[in-house]
Parts: structure tokens; C-alpha cells; sequence
């Protein structure tokens, strides 16, 4: 395959910029130049070519802090934000089950604190089940965590 154009520019601060052509149409041409934080490169291009089904696929981008950002008619597009929450997240988020344990005594053997979920509000059917956690101390990580069957 034989290179149609190759040009290439890399000047001493930093700024550069190539275009590129091969025989069998892949295009590809990008500017850059240290004008981002702390002297990080900023580029923005453009590469194209013919897909395997004739279709021809031309993607531009930017680099810069912010990250690699491509942009095509062919390119996927996320749904608009917000996008519908589903119901059975929002029946999550409104659980009467959120509880924040309390502490409620130590335990006499290791001397950590104990932790008790409080009673769940009203509801139709009674929770049969009940945690308590057991934290070594008041900046470690909970260690055990138990369920109770409460009769």
C-alpha cells in the first residue's frame, strides 16, 4: 500500500501537526500544541476511511484534560439525562428497610461496640430479621455481621 501524503510539522514548542493519506483512502490529520494544564498537549483531528460496506466512516476528535472526545454520525449517542428511573429503583430508595444502626452496649468478650438496626416504621408485614454489627472500634471497618431470627 503506498502513502499518497505523509506531512509532518513538530516545532520547538511543543506545537505539531501531520496529514497523512494512503492509496486505499484511510485519511488522518491532527494538530497539537501544549496548551493544556501544566503544559499537557491539547490535539484535534480527524481520520476517515471506507468500511468493509461501502459506508464511508469520517470521525473528528479532541484530546485534551478532559479526555479523548470522538465525534461521528456513526458513533453510538447515549439516551438524554435524565433518563427515566426505573420503578423498582425508586421503590428501593424509599425502603422502610434503610435503617441506621444504632450503638446499643459492648460486647463483653471482645469489647467492641455493638450495633443494633431500630425498629422498622409500621408496616404490613413484621421483618423477622434484625442485624447487629460488631466494630472493633470507632475507625475500623465493621467486622461481623449477624442476623438475628427475633420471635
Amino acid at each position: 500500500m503506498a502513502i499518497l501524503r505523509d506531512e509532518r510539522v513538530h516545532e520547538d514548542d511543543g506545537r505539531y501537526n501531520f496529514d497523512v493519506e494512503a492509496e486505499n483512502g484511510i485519511r488522518a490529520s491532527e494538530s497539537g500544541s501544549p496548551d493544556g494544564p501544566e503544559g499537557t498537549i491539547v490535539s484535534a483531528g480527524e481520520y476517515s476511511y471506507t468500511a468493509p460496506d461501502g459506508t464511508d466512516v469520517v470521525v473528528k476528535y479532541v484530546a485534551n484534560e478532559n479526555g479523548f472526545q470522538p465525534q461521528s454520525d456513526l458513533l453510538p449517542v447515549a439516551p438524554e439525562f435524565p433518563h427515566p428511573i426505573p420503578q423498582f429503583v425508586l421503590d428501593q430508595i424509599a425502603s422502610p428497610l434503610r435503617r441506621t444502626p444504632v450503638v446499643v452496649g459492648k460486647d463483653p468478650l471482645r469489647g467492641a461496640a455493638l450495633f443494633e438496626l431500630p425498629p422498622p416504621p409500621t408496616r404490613d408485614l413484621p421483618n423477622p430479621y434484625d442485624w447487629i454489627f460488631i466494630q472493633e472500634s470507632v475507625n475500623d471497618v465493621v467486622q461481623y455481621l449477624f442476623p438475628l431470627f427475633i420471635k
